[in-house]
């Protein structure tokens, strides 16, 4: 039986065989997510921006960082997707009294 779910492990072997958007929903850490995530031209823009909404903004930030200094062609074809999505970056990016309260517990 087992008994422990590798996840990076799975994560690993997705990415090697071609399956980006498996290999991105195992990864936990912001180095192997920037790394797979470069290759939107084999992820659906759709499922993209879903997973951004994943992460913390932050990390979404640096992601879209590094896709930036990989190539401008990938924002510039997501674009109509990246924009929906920073929208919802400002938003939640706000100070809490700007924000909705299911983001930010308000003391």
């Amino acid at each position: 039986m087992f008994t422990h779910y590798d996840r990076p492990h799975i994560a690993s072997l997705c990415e090697k065989a071609g399956l980006l958007q498996r290999a991105l929903e195992h990864y936990t850490d912001l180095y192997d997510i920037k790394r797979a995530v470069v290759h939107t031209h084999l992820l659906k823009s759709d499922w993209l921006v879903n997973f951004f909404g994943t992460l913390s903004v932050e990390d979404t930030i640096e992601c879209l960082k590094t896709m930036l200094q990989v190539s401008n062609e990938i924002v510039i074809e997501n674009k109509p997707q990246l924009d929906l999505f920073s929208d919802f970056l400002g938003k939640h990016s706000a100070k809490p009294s700007s924000c909705c309260s299911s983001c930010h517990k308000v003391s």
